[in-house]
């Protein structure tokens, strides 16, 4: 996945180089401090991505669901109740322009939708923004991604959260953290290696070597990686001719 997204991660890093005013190269940059001179830079780029966040905050769309058929007025109500209730909860507006504004500077935006554990029983809708350097998309050729079969995904997150979104593995969760404050392991790092769950392994196999630790023990800090696929499944459907039903 890193293979596929080195190229259009390497312009975006560039790009939001940009954006923050870090717009001289490396070896220019070295050739004028050797003759001490100043690196002068007017930056051109982020007042006009300002406004370009403005009039989307200002002309932003509002979300509505319409029936397709007589009778379905009441049910698109609902739904259309329901999902700007979501929307309230976790201040979509917010990351929505989040979003943008990555999708603006560097070319991509990320914004991932979840559910969470909660006392009614079947969850609550999570959203929130992404940053981008932490999405990776596999194969795809729609601008959206819409047709990739998979994405790479990584959070950081603290230990409560993790057992909250994984509460099948909360207690090899705790099990795993206990251990490794006990035995005062450091997973995980260039030189680490992280043991849980029975297993051992080498960062180094996975091509992780350049991320930072998957955990944080003092801080109580993880570094989640997922990876998302499309699940593909065979529905039969029973037909009744005589009756077209």
């Amino acid at each position: 996945c890193k293979d596929i997204n080195e190229k259009s991660r390497t312009h975006a890093k560039e790009n939001e180089n940009f954006r923050k005013g870090d717009q001289w190269k490396a070896e220019d940059a070295a050739a004028l401090e050797a003759e001490q001179r100043a690196c002068l830079v007017i930056n051109e780029v982020k007042p006009k991505l300002d406004v370009l966040s403005g009039y989307f905050r200002q002309n932003r769309s509002d979300i509505n669901v319409l029936p397709t058929e007589e009778g379905d007025e009441v049910t698109s109500d609902m739904f259309r109740i329901l999902i700007k209730n979501a929307c309230y909860k976790n201040n979509y507006d917010y990351e929505e322009t989040r979003v943008f504004d990555d999708q603006a500077a560097v070319g991509v935006g990320y914004i991932d939708v979840n559910i969470k554990a909660s006392n009614v029983g079947v969850g609550e809708v999570d959203i929130a923004y992404k940053y981008w350097e932490n999405v990776m998309f596999g194969p795809h050729q729609e601008m959206d991604a819409s047709d990739a079969e998979y994405c790479f995904i990584i959070t950081p997150i603290s230990k409560a959260k993790l057992k909250e979104l994984y509460p099948d593995k909360a207690d090899q969760i705790q099990k795993d953290y206990d251990e490794l404050v006990e035995n005062d392991q450091r997973p995980a790092s260039k030189s680490d290696r992280y043991v849980g769950k029975g297993k051992d392994f080498d960062i180094e196999d996975f091509g992780l070597a350049d991320m930072p630790e998957l955990l944080n023990i003092s801080k109580k800090k993880y570094r989640l990686m997922e990876l998302r696929r499309r699940v593909y499944d065979r529905n039969p459907v029973i037909f009744n001719a005589k009756h077209n039903f």
